[in-house]
Parts: C-alpha cells; sequence; structure tokens
C-alpha cells in the first residue's frame, strides 16, 4: 500500500511512521452440548452457549517524532450474547426423516436487549435406488456487522456490533438439494441449490469508511481532521439476496482418493443512499467456484495430495473516469505525484463498478505417516501456490507520470508468491 501524503499530515520536517490501524474483538465464553436418543423414532439435540464480547472495531495511530496521535470512531464497547436450541432428528419411517428444531438466542449492548426465535426444518427422503432428496427451511439472526473497503486500497473488513443505532442482521434460506453413490459406491455425488433474503444488513456510506479518509490524508491535514462521526452514523441499513448452486463430487475410496467441487452464485445488496438505492453486486460476489483435491497414496506410509482452486474475481469500486480541477499551485512534492495546481478528481459512478481478475492456484505436499510404540508421527512438505500466480490483493489507482499527472492507470498489489514449507507433528 502506498502512502504518498503522509509526509505532510503535520507539516514538519520529519515525514510521520506509517499509521497503525487497528480492529479487534475479544472473546470469553462456554457452551454445553448435548445427545439424547430417546427411543429408535426420536433423537434430541440441545444445548446452550454464553459469549462475553469486547470490541474494538477501529482505531488508528499515527506517531511523527515526539508526537503521537491516536483516533478512534467508536470507544471500545462490551456486549453479552447467549442463545439456546432444542433439535429432533425424527425417524418418520424407513425411508423418511425430519429434522426439527428451534433456536433462541439473546445480545445485551449499551442497555439494549435484541432477542431472536429462529424456526428450523429439514425433510430427507430416500428412494428404493438410493438416491435422497431434502430440503431445509431456517431463519437466522445475526449481531455482528461485517463492513468492507468497497473502494481501491487494502481489503480490510471489519466487525461491529449492533447498537441500539444499528439493527441486526436477520436473514432465512431455503435450500434443495439430492445425493446418491455411483461406480460401486465408490463415487459419492451431491447437489443443493439455495436461496437466502437478509435485512438489516449495515455498510459503509459513500465515504463513509474511516481507515480509506485516515491512509489517505491531504497535504495540509490536522491531527484534529481525524476526529470522525462514530461508526452508528457512517452506515446505511438495507437488504441482500444470495442464491445458487453447489455441486460436489467425491472418490471414497481405494489408492486415489478426492473430489471436485463447483459453485454457480450471486449476491446483491440494496441499501439506502448507495448506488441511488438500486441494486448492486456485493464485494464477495463471485460468480464461478471450482475446487479439485487429489490424494495418492504410494505407500503405506507416503502419499502425495494436491489441490487447485479457482474463483472469479470479486467486485471493487473504481474511478472510470476522472476531470481535473484547478486550484492554487503547490510546491511540486513527488509523493502527492502533482507539480502544479491540478488535481484528479474521480468520478464514482456505480458501486463496485470492477471485476478484479480471477483468482487461482495449485499447491503440493508429500506426507510421511509412521506408527510408533506411543503415538504415530508425521512429515510434511509443501508448496504453496506451485506456479508462482500473481493473484490480486486489491487495486489502486496511481498517475503513470506524477510530475504531469495525465496519464492514469490501474495497478494490482499481489500477495504471497511460491511459498516452501515443511512441518513435523505427532499424534498420541
Amino acid at each position: 500500500m502506498k502512502f504518498r501524503n503522509l509526509n505532510r499530515l503535520i507539516g514538519g520536517q520529519h515525514a510521520p511512521e506509517y499509521p497503525n490501524f487497528n480492529s479487534s474483538i475479544n472473546d470469553l465464553g462456554a457452551k454445553a452440548d448435548f445427545d439424547f436418543a430417546a427411543n429408535n423414532q426420536h433423537n434430541l439435540r440441545f444445548g446452550a452457549s454464553y459469549i462475553y464480547h469486547r470490541f474494538n472495531p477501529e482505531s488508528a495511530t499515527l506517531k511523527a517524532d515526539t508526537i503521537s496521535f491516536t483516533t478512534s470512531s467508536f470507544s471500545k464497547v462490551a456486549a453479552h450474547e447467549v442463545y439456546t436450541y432444542i433439535e429432533d432428528q425424527i425417524r418418520i419411517s424407513e425411508r423418511m426423516q425430519a429434522n426439527v428444531g428451534i433456536h433462541w438466542s439473546g445480545f445485551s449492548v449499551r442497555n439494549k436487549n435484541y432477542t431472536s426465535l429462529q424456526p428450523r426444518l429439514g425433510l430427507a427422503y430416500t428412494f428404493s435406488n438410493g438416491f435422497s432428496l431434502n430440503t431445509s427451511y431456517s431463519t437466522m439472526a445475526q449481531y455482528l456487522h461485517m463492513l468492507s473497503n468497497t473502494s481501491t486500497g487494502s481489503p480490510t473488513d471489519i466487525w461491529a456490533p449492533a447498537t441500539e443505532r444499528v439493527k441486526p442482521q436477520r436473514s432465512w434460506q431455503a435450500t434443495v438439494g439430492g445425493a446418491m453413490l455411483a461406480i460401486s459406491d465408490q463415487l459419492e455425488i451431491n447437489t443443493d441449490l439455495y436461496y437466502k433474503r437478509m435485512r438489516d444488513l449495515a455498510e459503509f456510506k459513500d465515504g463513509g469508511n474511516f481507515m480509506n479518509e485516515f491512509l489517505r490524508a491531504g497535504p495540509d491535514t490536522k491531527f484534529t481532521s481525524f476526529i470522525v462521526p462514530s461508526y452508528e452514523e457512517r452506515v446505511t441499513s438495507g437488504t441482500g439476496l444470495s442464491y445458487g448452486s453447489e455441486l460436489m463430487i467425491r472418490k471414497r475410496a481405494g489408492k486415489t482418493s478426492g473430489w471436485i467441487g463447483y459453485t454457480l452464485a450471486w449476491a446483491t445488496r440494496q441499501l439506502d443512499g448507495i448506488n441511488n438505492n438500486q441494486s448492486y453486486s456485493y464485494t464477495y460476489d463471485s460468480r464461478h467456484s471450482f475446487a479439485l483435491v487429489i490424494n495418492y497414496k504410494l505407500s503405506k506410509k507416503l502419499s502425495i495430495s494436491g489441490n487447485w482452486v479457482y474463483r472469479s474475481g470479486y467486485a471493487t469500486t473504481l474511478p472510470l473516469s476522472s476531470y481535473k480541477q484547478y486550484k492554487e499551485p503547490v510546491e511540486y512534492n513527488p509523493y502527492m505525484g502533482t507539480s502544479s495546481g491540478r488535481e484528479n478528481i474521480d468520478h464514482l459512478s456505480v458501486r463496485n463498478n470492477y471485476r478484479m481478475p480471477s483468482y487461482h492456484r495449485m499447491d503440493l505436499s508429500l506426507t510421511h505417516n509412521k506408527k510408533k510404540r506411543w503415538g504415530e508421527r508425521s512429515w510434511s512438505i509443501s508448496i504453496y501456490n506451485v506456479y508462482n500466480r500473481q493473484n490480486p490483493y486489491y487495486m489502486e489507482v496511481s498517475n503513470y507520470n506524477y510530475r504531469s499527472g495525465d496519464q492514469r492507470y490501474i495497478s494490482q498489489v499481489s500477495l504471497l508468491p511460491i511459498f516452501p514449507s515443511f512441518s513435523y507433528g505427532f499424534k498420541f
């Protein structure tokens, strides 16, 4: 990431250090789950959980010489989350089973209490040829919001809690699928269709990302400019939709085993005040996902495995056009990318208007297992990203000629090239 503007933040002779951005959640909790076989027709599962959350969603510190400045748009806050559930797996007949359950959850933050009662239902039927058909319906509530950076720059996500001003997100989901065994039960084939509706989703308004504003400060910015509004004032709420299909073929036995998986999916959002109130692709909307995993036993002790993954590019917001604005001439600064009184003004018309390049890579590993009298030890040699694919981490828009600022280009920032590793384990 480039911090071209930071050397002018305090107008001093010495440039500040890179800012330190922090987002954290500390949890302390306990849970208990139980199984109870009442009879041949009913198998009960029930349990409860409690979590104490301590949130620090976003804060940043900037230092220069002996000056240190820390800003936070959301003070540390504590929250309590509880849930309890019970479900019954019912054997209706030899071919039909049902799963009926109820889930209750609660969330307490800043003297505000939220509760949710969530029914779940699942049905499965197995035909005489071994093919099984299943369907399910469930409702859910989530008291944490994931806020994504949708523009150029590091794709940082922060988790923030529901508060008295930001409601928890709620959803319902329906699925239908089928499964069967083939080729002497060596192949397992599963396919599913899903449809999910969401409401009370939260996302940053345009220009509301605190981290972006902090890292893109202008030359005349003062520390006091970073006293920003609270998180609740910089987000808006709306609805979401996701749907798609999944297919998996698994080979379960033999010297060669593994699986192939493919997902075709759509994910959209519609939030007040964003994208002219029109629906748009979600940041993590990825149309196609594919995974291939193969394991091969060279001997009883030695095995080799590999996997290849592919994913369509995520959506991001880029300025596809810009114009120049003239102002008072300023002294040339190579970090600012201008030597005159002109600056580029980006025009952002549509949220998530650009698709990053696709992501794909291959990993390989060689594993040796040996049984000992006191257990089993194993070592593994692995290579991550075998063919050194430069996958996109984030995109940034830069001036080709910093002195004139006449040409601009989109550059891709990548992480994690080819990376070998060695591991040793012991199990007893």
